[in-house]
C-alpha cells in the first residue's frame, strides 16, 4: 500500500503479566503529512513480547484518530512479519502497525492504547491536506437505494469481473493480479470480486491452526500488494471472507482439511456447527478482527462478503441469519468506515438473509444459460420484490461449465458481452460480472468488452432513471431495453440471434445444410429497417447519439421529435447490438 510522505512512530512500551516484562513507557512520537482519503500506515513500537501476537486476548492494541470536527475513529492495530518482496521469505522481525484513511482534511490527533495494562501513547498530530479529486467510499445511493454512489455524490456503476484468486503461485501470484487488474482498468473496469481461499490468499487453514496467522504471513503480504494494485488502478474490491467449499463435504469440498474440523484439532464435528458453536464463532471473530485491521483501511474496499454461495454448505438460513446478525454487529465494532456488507447464494437462489438490515445489497449468480436480454428483467423484478429497496448486483455470470467452448463459436463470449449490457438495462446495480477470468476472459483478451459499456455509461446517473418499456417494430427479430426519465433515455438494442442458444442453432443449421466449412464464423443475419419506440419522454426535439458496442466507438448523431410522449428511432441494419442515447435539446 502507499505510505504518504513519511512513516510515523507511535512508540508504546507495554507491561504486565508474564508476556510483557517491562514497565509501561512512552517514547519518540514522530509526525507525518497525509492527504484526505489517502491511506496512511503508522508503525507502533512496543517492548511487549507475546506468545501469540494475533490473539487480542493477549494483546488488544487500538489507535484512536480524532478528526478536526471532533469525531473519533477507533482503528484496530495488527501484527505482521516482514516478507522479502523478491523471494517471499518471511523475515525474523515482526512489526505492529495501524492503517488509517483520514476522511476529513485538517489537523488530526492519534493515540495508541493497549487494553492489557491500560497503556497509552502520547498524542500524535497529523496534518491532513485537502484532496479535491478524492471521491470517498462507495455507499448506497441517496437518490435511489437501488444503486451505489461515492461519498462525494458521484454515481457508481460497478463494471467488473470476478478475479477470485491467482492461478500462479509464489511471486507469480502478483504477476497474475497485476496483469488482470491492469487490463480491467485500462478498459474502464472498476471492480473485482476477490476471495480469501485456502489455496491462495486465505490467512487461516490447517497449516496455521486456529487463531495464529504466523504461517500465513506470506499470503497476508500478497493480499497487501493486491490491494495496493487495486488502489493504484482505481479498482474496488469486493472481498469474500468465506468460500463455500471450506465448509462443504460435497461441493468443492475442503471440509476434511478445515482447521475447525475436529479431525484437524478443531471443535466441529460437522460444518453446520460453525454457525452455532461458541468457540468456533470466537475464533472467526478473531480472524475477522485481523482482516479488518489489516485491509479495512482501504478506500478501495467496496464491500465485505460474508460467504460465497453459502447455499452449497449445510448451513441453512435458519442458522445463517443469526450468525450474520452476530458477526455484522461485531464487524461494526471493528470497521470504523462502515463498509458495505453482503452475502451470496449459488445460482439464482433467493436468500432469506438478504432481507436482513445487516445486508446492504443483494447478489445474483446466474449460470442458467438463459437469454440474459430476455430474462434478466424478470430476475431483477423478482429479487426486487423479495428484497425491496436494496441494490441488486449480477455478481456472477457464466454459460459453459468451464468457460470454454469446443465449438467454432464462443457462446461464452456472447453471454459475457450481453451480460455486461443487459444487466444495468434490466435494473441491476452493476454490469454482469463474468466468472471465467483466468481461462476465458484473459487468455482470449476479451477485456475490451468492458471498454464499450464503460464509455457508454460514463457520466450517467442511473439513480434518476428507471427501466422503461422500449419496443421494436420486429419483436421476433430484435429486443430493446431502456433506462430513462422524462428528458433522457439510454437504449440497448440487440439482434435476437445474437444469443448463445440461437447461435448454436445457426451452427447446427450450417452443419445440416452443408454451408459449414473451415474458417466458418458466426454472423447473425441482420435485422433491417428496424424502428425503436421510446415512450414517456416529454414532447420536444431530441439529439440521438449512437454507439457501437462491438467496435467500442461512437457513431453518428441524429435528431428526433417526441410527440405525444413517443419518439421513434430508425435503425437501418442491426447485426449484433447497438446502443444510443436520447437527450432533450
Amino acid at each position: 500500500m502507499k505510505v504518504p510522505v513519511a512513516a510515523v512512530f507511535l512508540t508504546v512500551a507495554l507491561a504486565g503479566g508474564v508476556l510483557a516484562q517491562t514497565p509501561a513507557t512512552v517514547l519518540n512520537l514522530g509526525s507525518a503529512q497525509a492527504q484526505f482519503m489517502k491511506p496512511v500506515e503508522l508503525p507502533i513500537e512496543t517492548d511487549g513480547v507475546f506468545e501469540n501476537p494475533y490473539d487480542p486476548e493477549q494483546v488488544d492494541l487500538w489507535v484512536s484518530f480524532t478528526s478536526p470536527s471532533g469525531k473519533t475513529l477507533k482503528v484496530p492495530a495488527f501484527y505482521s512479519q516482514d516478507v522479502d518482496a523478491e523471494t517471499l521469505q518471511v523475515k525474523p522481525n515482526g512489526r505492529w502497525k495501524v492503517r488509517f484513511t483520514p476522511n476529513e482534511p485538517g489537523p488530526w490527533s492519534a493515540q495508541a492504547s493497549l487494553k492489557q495494562g491500560n497503556v497509552q501513547s502520547a498524542a500524535l498530530q497529523l496534518n491532513v491536506a485537502a484532496n479535491p479529486s478524492a471521491k470517498g467510499l462507495v455507499r448506497i445511493n441517496k437518490t435511489s437505494p437501488l444503486y451505489f454512489q461515492h461519498e462525494n455524490g458521484d454515481f457508481f456503476l460497478p463494471i467488473g469481473q470476478n478475479i477470485a484468486w491467482a492461478t500462479s503461485t509464489g511471486q507469480a501470484t502478483l504477476n497474475d493480479f497485476q496483469r488482470w487488474f491492469s487490463r480491467l482498468s485500462e478498459n474502464g473496469g472498476n471492480i473485482a470480486r476477490l476471495w480469501m481461499p485456502s489455496w491462495n490468499l486465505g490467512i487461516e487453514w490447517k497449516d496455521t491452526g486456529l487463531g495464529n496467522y504466523q504461517n500465513r504471513q506470506v499470503q497476508a503480504h500478497l493480499l497487501d500488494e493486491v490491494f495496493r494494485m487495486a488502489e493504484d488502478r482505481g479498482i474496488q474490491i469486493e472481498l469474500a471472507l468465506l468460500n463455500h467449499g471450506a465448509f462443504s463435504a460435497t461441493t468443492n469440498p475442503e471440509w476434511d482439511d478445515n482447521p475447525y474440523n475436529i479431525k484437524n484439532g478443531g471443535m466441529l464435528r460437522s460444518p453446520e456447527e460453525f454457525a452455532t458453536h461458541a468457540e468456533a464463532k470466537k475464533y472467526f471473530k478473531q480472524r475477522l478482527r485481523y482482516i479488518v485491521a489489516r485491509w479495512g483501511y482501504s478506500p478501495n474496499l467496496f464491500a465485505w462478503e460474508w460467504w460465497n454461495e453459502v447455499s452449497w454448505t449445510p448451513i441453512d438460513d435458519t442458522l445463517l441469519a443469526p450468525w450474520i446478525q452476530e458477526m455484522t454487529a461485531h464487524l461494526k465494532t471493528l470497521d470504523p468506515y462502515d463498509h458495505l456488507v453482503s452475502v451470496s447464494y449459488g445460482s439464482a437462489s433467493v436468500g432469506n438473509t438478504w432481507t436482513l438490515p445487516e445486508i446492504d445489497f443483494v447478489q445474483e449468480h446466474d449460470y442458467s444459460q438463459r437469454d440474459v436480454g430476455r430474462f434478466l428483467g424478470a430476475s431483477f423484478r423478482q429479487l426486487n420484490e423479495n428484497t425491496p429497496g436494496k441494490p441488486i448486483m449480477l455478481a456472477e455470470l457464466g454459460y459453459s461449465s468451464a468457460g470454454t467452448d469446443d465449438l467454432p463459436l464462443s457462446r461464452d463470449e456472447i453471454q459475457f458481452h450481453n451480460g455486461l449490457w443487459a444487466a444495468p438495462f434490466s435494473g441491476f446495480a452493476s454490469t454482469g460480472m463474468y466468472w471465467w477470468w483466468d481461462n476465458f476472459v484473459d487468455p482470449r483478451n476479451l477485456w475490451t468488452h468492458y471498454k464499450g459499456v464503460s464509455e457508454f455509461f460514463q457520466g450517467e446517473n442511473l439513480a434518476v432513471m428507471r427501466p422503461s418499456k422500449v419496443k421494436t417494430s420486429d419483436l421476433f427479430g430484435a429486443l430493446a431495453l431502456g433506462l430513462q426519465n422524462e428528458s433522457r433515455a439510454l437504449v440497448w438494442v440487440r439482434n435476437n440471434i445474437y444469443d448463445p442458444g440461437e447461435a448454436l442453432k445457426v451452427y447446427a443449421d450450417a452443419l445440416r445444410n452443408g454451408t459449414f466449412k473451415e474458417g466458418w464464423t458466426f454472423n447473425p443475419d441482420p435485422v433491417k429497417d428496424l424502428e425503436v419506440t421510446v415512450s414517456g419522454l416529454k414532447d420536444g426535439n431530441y439529439q440521438i447519439s449512437f454507439y457501437d458496442p462491438q467496435k467500442n466507438q461512437w457513431l453518428n448523431i441524429t435528431s428526433g421529435i417526441s410527440s405525444g410522449g413517443v419518439l421513434s428511432v430508425s435503425i437501418p441494419e442491426l447485426v449484433k447490438d447497438l446502443a444510443f442515447k436520447v437527450t432533450l435539446k
